[in-house]
């Protein structure tokens, strides 16, 4: 547990560095990167994606998170659910 709570500080200072750079949509939205997502697929041996898990930002991008192959993971459906649940 501790060592995701490391990588998530990780991220989260990578991404509140670069935040300068990080492209927007005109109502100030991050823009998600179909490449990112590509990699993060390569990158796990999921090209065509997995049955029943979905991409998830670790850091979401509303707290700060960036776009980036570093701030991903899968998690199942009903886990990415209830992350999602306790993160608004």
């Amino acid at each position: 547990m501790g060592y995701k709570i490391h990588i998530s500080l990780l991220v989260a200072f990578l991404c509140y560095t670069s935040a300068a750079s990080i492209p927007r949509d005109d109502y100030g939205r991050i823009k998600r990167s179909a490449a990112v997502v590509r990699q993060f697929k390569q990158q796990t041996g999921y090209n065509g994606g997995r049955t029943g898990y979905e991409i998830d930002h670790i850091t979401p991008l509303h707290r700060g998170g960036c776009d980036s192959v570093e701030n991903l993971q899968w998690l199942t459906i009903e886990e990415h659910q209830e992350k999602t649940r306790r993160e608004r």
